[in-house]
C-alpha cells in the first residue's frame, strides 16, 4: 500500500459500512484479498492475518 491508496473492498465485495474491513479481517483465516484504488487503477493485494497478532503483513 502507498499513501493515497483507497481500500474499496475485499473478496470481490465493496465496503458498505465503516466496520466492513474490521469484520472481514476478524472472520478471515489466512490471507485476505483487499481491493485497492490507486489513481484510476484498481488492483488486489493479499494481506496475511493471524489470530492474536497485533501487526498485519502485506504480501
Amino acid at each position: 500500500m502507498q499513501i493515497g491508496d483507497v481500500l474499496i473492498g475485499v473478496l470481490g465485495r465493496l465496503f458498505t459500512t465503516m466496520n466492513d474491513l474490521s469484520k472481514y479481517l476478524h472472520e478471515s483465516k489466512g490471507s485476505v484479498p483487499l481491493q485497492l484504488l490507486r489513481g484510476s487503477q484498481q488492483f488486489v493485494i493479499y494481506v496475511a492475518v493471524q489470530a492474536g497478532k497485533t501487526a498485519v503483513e502485506a504480501t
